[in-house]
């Protein structure tokens, strides 16, 4: 948007784009073509489950029976989804194949209850219990790298691992009655996959800790106020899905090189990169947007929508 010009909100025409929605050009349609084929040849744990939706790629973790709970299988799979949306990224115009990530739980009662407890119960040892941590790590990792941002949509409660799931995401999104909580405490034990270092990003030093030690779960708005869930969108389990894809069609309509810069800028201000390798970081970005079509296009279209 040029200085001094901004996105108005007048009517939409019928078949109008909605003021700062940019449609699908060629190079995004290619690159949600070369997503789907790396989709197409992906092998992992059958329970987790993922739909590409337009320019929403949406994953559902299937284990309903068990809370959801976080098979290492399953994490390692959640991770290659995130990679393949980096692999789907062209050379030549770099722009994913997707504009947003979608992460939420299966049923209405559970996000995610943490890890499988009886895969852990064979951990044992140290060298073992560092394996495990590991290999968790790893994958949470590769859910913060993706390129586009990742919502953790809270159908229902994110319990330990599955609150460091919520926490690697960039945005964590529920109900009055979602939950979430870093219960590790309770069974005597720090975190394993790397939530413990976001959570102490997130709400500081200080106030982070006291919420490892009170190792509590919170729910709807008070998850909120405690900085562990970004917004409530419906009074109700049931009102959640509608309420979820609106969420996700509003931040969708950002174009996908915009979708990229604000999630680097975002991921390195969590990173703690330095402020003259963030000013960097966003001169660049800025400088990739201000230049693309999809900039020109929408400023002209908020000139047409002033001047009806």
């Amino acid at each position: 948007m040029t200085s001094g010009e901004a996105i108005g909100s007048d009517t939409v025409q019928p078949g109008e784009a909605q003021p700062g929605e940019a449609r699908p050009g060629a190079a995004e349609r290619a690159a949600a073509q070369r997503l789907d084929g790396v989709l197409a040849g992906l092998t992992g744990d059958a329970r987790i489950r993922f739909e590409r939706r337009e320019q929403v790629l949406w994953l559902t973790i299937d284990r309903e029976q068990q809370r959801n709970a976080l098979a290492l299988s399953m994490l390692d799979t959640i991770a290659n989804i995130a990679r393949a949306i980096v692999a789907s990224m062209g050379a030549d115009d770099p722009l994913p194949g997707v504009r947003l990530l979608v992460i939420r739980g299966a049923g209405g009662a559970h996000f995610a209850a943490g890890g499988d407890l009886k895969e852990l119960d064979a951990v044992r040892s140290p060298t073992a219990a560092e394996h495990m941590s590991a290999r968790g790590m790893t994958a949470l990792q590769a859910v913060r790298e993706c390129p586009v941002p990742v919502v953790a949509a809270l159908n229902g409660a994110a319990r330990g691992g599955g609150a460091e799931l919520a926490l690697a995401c960039d945005l964590r999104v529920g109900h009055s009655g979602s939950a979430i909580g870093f219960v590790q405490a309770t069974l005597g034990l720090a975190p394993a996959w790397g939530g413990g270092r976001d959570l102490l990003q997130r709400l500081g030093p200080a106030r982070g800790l006291l919420n490892l030690l009170e190792a509590e779960l919170k729910v709807g708005f008070e998850a909120v106020a405690a900085g562990l869930m970004d917004e409530v969108l419906a009074d109700s389990a049931d009102a959640f899905a509608p309420a979820l894809e609106r969420f996700v069609v509003r931040l969708a309509q950002r174009p996908p090189q915009v979708q990229v810069a604000l999630k680097a800028l975002a991921r390195a201000v969590a990173d703690g990169v330095s402020p003259n390798a963030l000013a960097a970081l966003e001169r660049n970005h800025l400088a990739r947007t201000w230049v693309h079509p999809d900039h020109w296009m929408l400023v002209e279209a908020a000139a047409r929508r002033r001047n009806r």
